[in-house]
């Protein structure tokens, strides 16, 4: 088991990362996530895709979270989406250029959902 936002939690995060297959023509973004005061971003570019402690310089899209949320979302009990629409998750910036990372999203979120089964939060999941 690995802690949420733990050294070993980013780790195997990036190692799941790292399968992502970028698109060549897409425009490089920056994806910031805020939990209860954590944050860390996420880059995907034509090179790859990686993920950094701390805020990005200059985030496309952020998403804001309680921890609940997130605890909710990493045990499966709740959808990203659907936490959005319920204004569970605040978004800011322009979340449309996701759209050109479509696939590399859907296994972004594949990576997330795999390591939260391994995955603990201080709110009970």
């Amino acid at each position: 088991m690995v802690q949420f936002l733990s050294d070993d939690w980013f780790e195997q995060l990036q190692g799941a990362l790292s399968q992502v297959t970028p698109p060549p023509q897409a425009t490089a973004i920056q994806v910031e996530y805020q939990v209860d005061g954590a944050t860390y971003h996420v880059r995907l570019s034509h090179t790859g895709v990686t993920v950094h402690r701390g805020s990005a310089a200059s985030p496309t899209v952020v998403f804001a979270q309680n921890g609940l949320i997130a605890s909710d979302i990493i045990a499966g009990r709740l959808l990203a989406p659907a936490a959005v629409l319920a204004g569970n998750i605040r978004v800011s910036g322009d979340p449309s250029l996701l759209l050109n990372w479509q696939a590399a999203v859907a296994t972004i979120s594949a990576a997330l959902a795999n390591l939260a089964k391994d995955t603990v939060t201080s709110a009970p999941l």
